[in-house]
Parts: C-alpha cells; structure tokens; sequence
C-alpha cells in the first residue's frame, strides 16, 4: 500500500468511526456478577472460560463475582453488569420487575433461561397475549416493553449460545470477551461474521449501481475507490477490536504499522481478484460480495492469529486461511 492510500485510509477511518467511546469501555473498571443458583452461575462462569492472564495487556480485569437471585429490598448499586441464569422455569412478571428493581438504573441486565420451548409454552407462567420470538437465530420471552428480554438457552446450550445471549449486552460485551478466552473467540467470530456479511453487501450494491444507465457510468467513476476504502476500513477496525480484545490499545496511529502488512497481503489480493471479476459482467455483483467477504475473513483470522501468539505469519498460513476463507464464502454469500 503506498503512503498516499494509507493516508487517504487514515481520513476515511476517521471520518468513519470514533472509538474512542469504546476505548472508554476498554479501559474502564467494571463489574460484572452473575445470579442464579449455584450450578447455574457456575456453568455460565466456565463457558466463559479462564481468565486473560495475559501480563501485556493495558487493561485492568476484574473477577466475575456469584451472587443468589435477588431477595425482595435487596440492591445491588455497584454492579455494571449483571447477568442473571432464571433456572428452567419462567418466573412471574412481578418477579422480574422485582429483580430490575434490584439494581440502578443504568446497570445492564441479561436475564438468560435454560430450558425446553416446548414445555415452557405450556407453563403456567406464560402470558397468553405474550409469546417467545426469534432473532439472528436465538428465542427470546417478554412480557412487556418495559423488562428485559429473557433469553431461551437449550438444556445442553454451549458457549456459542451464551456468546450470541451476551451480544445484548451491549458494549459490556467487549469488556467480557477481553478478560475470558472462551467468550473471546466465540465474540471475535460473532464480529467476524457481522461485518464479512456487510462487507459483502456494500461490494455486491456497488456492484450493481454500476449497470444502471448515466447512474452507473456516474457511480463506476467513483464507487470502486469509495468501495475499496470503506471496506477496508471495516477490516481495520475489525483488526482493531479483535486487538483491543488480546489488550492492545484501540488506537489506529499506536497500530498502523502492525496492521499494514496483514491488510496489505488482503487488499493485493483483493484488487486483484476483483480486476478478474469486472472482466465477467454476469457473475460481478455475486463474486464482487465474494471478494469482500473472503478479504474480511481473511484478515481478521490474520488479525486473530497476530495477537494469540508470538510466531510470526508466514506464506502457508496466509495461503491456508485464504482457502478456507474461500470455501466457506461458498456457503455464506448467495
């Protein structure tokens, strides 16, 4: 990459993305619990696996603490996040609004169930006008707009499942993802998928807009740089958090240098990819998608790897993540 595209890249990033808020997140002392019944918590404490003892890391890690399910006046003030296993039967409405009322208000609370959809709808407990719902492949119970979701665990859940419950945790997650290994790398593919998949749409409309007469011919002049930064720039910040996830620092300058080869190698491989692709109208938009998909996973798996060890990247482990890239792209980009 030559110095005026990584200046142009800087411009974009900044113009793009503030992460300051989520260095914030990053470097502030939390504190996270979970209630429940003893197995329970414990069970939710292990899928997120052992803590980040790693010694270069910038940040401050706090333990996760068990406490009981809140007792009626009981109130939990400190706590930033709490995370609560509600066993295998839902609880009443009053019940819930007891425990919300637990904490203070700006405490992030994830109720999270463990138990069959089947015999949970004929529980007693279930509202009649209220019914479960499904999201990014995940159930969910409410009974009303002003209480938590409840999140639905299979009886044999596994951190995968509680990886895609704690996602609503909103920016505590990154937090969590930093200080536990399991939670770590079932988030960091969580991320991974996310912006692979947006990625792959901006290249694929971008693709598109270019056969819609005086449109295209106006938009092909600028699409393909505009195109080529912003996905890019969502692979940088990829790279960022994924970093920021071992406890490196979020800041782009701190990191440019160790990040420039990894994206680099992807955006050569890129460009030329996709100079082939345009010579081949009928498959452009699906194989442009490809491209920018392959290119995101690619380096942030590169990413991944850079921070877990201390070995180098060489050639066959970049050739051998750049095919299976490719071959999962066969399945994911329609």
């Amino acid at each position: 990459m030559s110095s005026i595209s990584v200046n142009i890249l800087r411009r974009v990033f900044a113009l793009n993305f503030n992460m300051h808020e989520l260095q914030e997140t990053f470097y502030e002392v939390y504190k996270a619990a979970v209630f429940g019944k003893i197995e329970d918590a414990q069970k939710v404490i292990e899928f997120l696996g052992k803590p980040n003892a790693n010694i270069n890391s910038i940040y401050l890690r706090k333990e996760l603490e068990i406490y009981p399910l809140p007792e009626e006046g009981q109130i939990f003030q400190d706590i930033n996040l709490a995370i609560i296993h509600l066993g295998n039967k839902l609880p009443k409405g009053s019940t819930l609004k007891r425990y919300v009322n637990s904490f203070a208000p700006n405490t992030t609370l994830l109720f999270l169930l463990e138990g069959d959809v089947d015999e949970l709808l004929e529980s007693e407990s279930v509202l009649k006008n209220q019914e479960f719902r499904e999201e990014d492949d995940h159930l969910y119970y409410r009974y009303d707009p002003t209480l938590p979701p409840i999140t639905i665990l299979a009886k044999d859940y596994d951190d995968c499942d509680l990886c895609a419950s704690l996602s609503d945790g909103g920016a505590w997650v990154y937090s969590l993802a930093r200080d536990y290994d399991n939670l770590r790398t079932t988030f960091i593919n969580s991320l991974i998928k996310n912006t692979a998949e947006g990625n792959a749409m901006v290249a694929a409309a971008s693709s598109v807009s270019a056969d819609i007469p005086f449109i295209g011919t106006l938009a092909s002049m600028l699409a393909v740089p505009w195109e080529t930064l912003h996905i890019t720039a969502e692979q940088i910040r990829l790279a960022l958090i994924i970093g920021a996830l071992y406890g490196k620092s979020l800041d782009l300058n701190a990191r440019l240098a160790e990040l420039l080869p990894v994206v680099g190698w992807a955006w050569g491989w890129r460009n030329a990819a996709r100079e082939l692709v345009g010579l081949i109208p009928v498959a452009g938009p699906l194989s442009k998608a490809t491209i920018a998909w392959v290119g995101t996973y690619s380096i942030a798996k590169l990413a991944q790897r850079f921070y877990e060890s201390t070995e180098p990247i060489d050639e066959d482990y970049k050739q051998k993540v750049l095919k299976e890239a490719v071959e999962l792209s066969k399945t994911v980009v329609k």
